[in-house]
Protein backbone atom coordinates (compact mmCIF):
# COMPACT_ATOMS: atom_id res chain seq x y z
CA UNK A 1 0.00 0.00 0.00
CA UNK A 2 2.69 2.15 0.47
CA UNK A 3 4.31 1.46 -2.76
CA UNK A 4 0.95 2.81 -4.26
CA UNK A 5 0.49 5.82 -2.33
CA UNK A 6 4.45 6.68 -3.47
CA UNK A 7 3.37 6.37 -6.83
CA UNK A 8 0.68 9.00 -6.75
CA UNK A 9 3.08 11.09 -4.99
CA UNK A 10 5.37 10.85 -7.17
CA UNK A 11 3.30 11.20 -10.48
CA UNK A 12 1.69 14.77 -8.49
CA UNK A 13 4.86 15.69 -8.20
CA UNK A 14 5.58 14.96 -11.90
CA UNK A 15 2.44 16.78 -13.23
CA UNK A 16 4.07 19.58 -10.80
CA UNK A 17 5.16 22.63 -13.24
CA UNK A 18 6.79 20.76 -16.23
CA UNK A 19 8.29 23.82 -18.25
CA UNK A 20 6.87 24.61 -21.45
CA UNK A 21 3.47 23.82 -21.73
CA UNK A 22 1.70 26.88 -21.42
CA UNK A 23 2.64 30.17 -21.90
CA UNK A 24 4.26 32.47 -19.14
CA UNK A 25 2.45 35.72 -17.11
CA UNK A 26 5.46 37.57 -18.76
CA UNK A 27 6.54 37.55 -22.33
CA UNK A 28 10.29 38.29 -22.03
CA UNK A 29 10.03 34.56 -19.64
CA UNK A 30 8.57 32.64 -22.57
CA UNK A 31 10.05 29.50 -22.85
CA UNK A 32 13.36 28.39 -24.91
CA UNK A 33 13.65 24.89 -24.08
CA UNK A 34 11.42 22.29 -24.61
CA UNK A 35 11.72 18.75 -22.63
CA UNK A 36 9.07 16.33 -22.09
CA UNK A 37 9.42 13.19 -20.23
CA UNK A 38 11.46 11.13 -22.21
CA UNK A 39 13.53 13.25 -23.05
CA UNK A 40 14.52 14.30 -18.98
CA UNK A 41 14.56 10.06 -18.89
CA UNK A 42 17.18 9.77 -21.45
CA UNK A 43 18.95 12.54 -20.11
CA UNK A 44 19.05 10.33 -17.03
CA UNK A 45 18.11 13.28 -14.19
CA UNK A 46 15.67 15.85 -13.10
CA UNK A 47 16.67 19.44 -12.55
CA UNK A 48 14.45 21.01 -9.84
CA UNK A 49 13.85 24.33 -8.29
CA UNK A 50 13.31 24.59 -4.90
CA UNK A 51 12.65 27.31 -2.25
CA UNK A 52 15.00 26.65 0.66
CA UNK A 53 12.29 27.13 4.12
CA UNK A 54 11.35 24.77 7.10
CA UNK A 55 9.14 22.51 5.61
CA UNK A 56 9.77 22.18 1.72
CA UNK A 57 13.39 21.55 1.44
CA UNK A 58 16.05 22.19 3.52
CA UNK A 59 19.19 20.96 4.62
CA UNK A 60 19.25 18.81 8.55
CA UNK A 61 22.85 17.38 9.83
CA UNK A 62 24.31 17.37 6.13
CA UNK A 63 20.83 15.62 4.75
CA UNK A 64 18.24 17.22 2.29
CA UNK A 65 14.87 16.97 3.82
CA UNK A 66 11.31 18.65 3.16
CA UNK A 67 7.97 17.93 1.89
CA UNK A 68 8.59 18.91 -1.08
CA UNK A 69 12.35 17.15 -1.55
CA UNK A 70 10.27 13.94 -0.45
CA UNK A 71 8.14 14.41 -3.46
CA UNK A 72 10.87 15.18 -5.56
CA UNK A 73 12.86 12.00 -4.57
CA UNK A 74 10.28 9.72 -4.98
CA UNK A 75 9.59 10.84 -8.38
CA UNK A 76 13.34 10.83 -9.50
CA UNK A 77 13.28 7.05 -8.04
CA UNK A 78 10.48 6.07 -9.90
CA UNK A 79 12.00 7.25 -13.21
CA UNK A 80 14.95 6.08 -12.18
CA UNK A 81 17.20 9.15 -12.56
CA UNK A 82 19.06 11.50 -10.54
CA UNK A 83 17.54 14.54 -8.68
CA UNK A 84 19.44 17.99 -8.77
CA UNK A 85 18.44 20.31 -6.61
CA UNK A 86 18.43 24.00 -7.03
CA UNK A 87 17.63 26.47 -4.48
CA UNK A 88 16.09 29.84 -5.76
CA UNK A 89 13.90 32.51 -3.89
CA UNK A 90 10.54 33.75 -5.06
CA UNK A 91 8.40 32.30 -7.22
CA UNK A 92 8.85 35.19 -10.50
CA UNK A 93 12.41 34.18 -10.25
CA UNK A 94 11.51 30.25 -10.06
CA UNK A 95 9.31 30.82 -13.29
CA UNK A 96 11.87 32.71 -15.53
CA UNK A 97 13.89 30.03 -14.61
CA UNK A 98 11.99 26.97 -14.97
CA UNK A 99 11.20 28.81 -18.85
CA UNK A 100 14.83 29.50 -19.61
CA UNK A 101 15.78 25.77 -19.73
CA UNK A 102 17.52 26.35 -16.01
CA UNK A 103 14.80 23.48 -14.25
CA UNK A 104 12.33 21.26 -15.51
CA UNK A 105 9.79 21.29 -12.74
CA UNK A 106 9.44 23.92 -9.97
CA UNK A 107 8.77 22.55 -6.40
CA UNK A 108 7.22 25.05 -4.11
CA UNK A 109 3.98 24.99 -1.78
CA UNK A 110 2.09 27.62 -4.17
CA UNK A 111 -1.68 28.60 -4.05
CA UNK A 112 -3.25 27.91 -7.32
CA UNK A 113 -4.31 31.36 -8.62
CA UNK A 114 -5.42 32.69 -11.93
CA UNK A 115 -2.25 34.47 -13.17
CA UNK A 116 -0.29 31.34 -12.09
CA UNK A 117 -2.45 28.96 -14.25
CA UNK A 118 -1.42 31.10 -16.78
CA UNK A 119 2.05 30.19 -16.64
CA UNK A 120 2.35 27.07 -15.22
CA UNK A 121 0.64 23.59 -14.82
CA UNK A 122 -0.46 22.55 -11.30
CA UNK A 123 -0.41 19.19 -10.05
CA UNK A 124 -3.66 17.84 -7.90
CA UNK A 125 -3.69 19.98 -4.77
CA UNK A 126 -1.80 18.17 -1.97
CA UNK A 127 -3.67 20.09 1.00
CA UNK A 128 -5.75 22.87 1.32
CA UNK A 129 -4.70 26.57 3.23
CA UNK A 130 -7.48 28.59 4.47
CA UNK A 131 -6.69 32.27 5.19
CA UNK A 132 -6.85 33.57 8.33
CA UNK A 133 -6.64 36.84 10.17
CA UNK A 134 -3.49 37.25 12.74
CA UNK A 135 -4.19 39.77 15.10
CA UNK A 136 -3.31 41.28 18.44
CA UNK A 137 -4.99 40.68 21.56
CA UNK A 138 -6.26 44.27 23.05
CA UNK A 139 -3.51 45.29 25.39
CA UNK A 140 -5.19 44.39 28.79
CA UNK A 141 -6.64 41.05 27.68
CA UNK A 142 -5.67 39.61 30.51
CA UNK A 143 -8.05 41.62 32.69
CA UNK A 144 -10.84 41.06 30.27
CA UNK A 145 -13.69 38.70 30.29
CA UNK A 146 -13.52 36.37 26.92
CA UNK A 147 -16.87 38.56 25.86
CA UNK A 148 -15.14 41.32 26.49
CA UNK A 149 -11.68 39.95 24.44
CA UNK A 150 -14.66 39.35 21.51
CA UNK A 151 -16.14 42.51 21.37
CA UNK A 152 -12.30 44.19 20.76
CA UNK A 153 -11.09 41.46 18.01
CA UNK A 154 -11.91 41.63 14.61
CA UNK A 155 -14.63 38.51 13.61
CA UNK A 156 -16.07 40.07 10.54
CA UNK A 157 -14.63 40.84 7.10
CA UNK A 158 -16.69 44.08 7.39
CA UNK A 159 -14.93 45.42 10.36
CA UNK A 160 -11.73 45.25 8.34
CA UNK A 161 -12.89 47.88 6.12
CA UNK A 162 -10.68 51.44 7.41
CA UNK A 163 -8.28 48.79 9.12
CA UNK A 164 -4.57 48.49 8.10
CA UNK A 165 -3.71 44.86 7.00
CA UNK A 166 -0.18 43.51 5.81
CA UNK A 167 0.42 40.64 3.28
CA UNK A 168 3.33 39.83 1.37
CA UNK A 169 3.44 41.82 -1.90
CA UNK A 170 2.56 39.87 -5.02
CA UNK A 171 1.17 36.72 -2.83
CA UNK A 172 -2.11 35.30 -3.05
CA UNK A 173 -3.17 37.16 -0.13
CA UNK A 174 -2.83 39.94 -1.65
CA UNK A 175 -5.19 38.68 -4.57
CA UNK A 176 -7.78 37.57 -1.63
CA UNK A 177 -7.46 40.34 0.18
CA UNK A 178 -8.15 42.91 -3.16
CA UNK A 179 -11.00 41.13 -4.17
CA UNK A 180 -12.65 41.06 -0.46
CA UNK A 181 -11.97 44.69 -0.79
CA UNK A 182 -13.96 45.05 -4.11
CA UNK A 183 -16.49 42.81 -2.73
CA UNK A 184 -17.21 44.95 0.74
CA UNK A 185 -16.59 48.52 -1.18
CA UNK A 186 -14.18 49.37 1.49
Amino acid sequence: MLFFWRRIFAICVLLMCFSCEKPPVQEESEPQLVLDLDAIVERGYINALVDNNSISYFIYKGHPMGYEYELLKLLADELKVDLKIKVTSGLERAIEQLNSGEADIIAFPLAITKPLKASVEFTNPHFNAYQVLVQRKPENWRMLTLDQINQNLIRNPVDLIGKEVHVLAGSSHEMSLRNLSDELGG
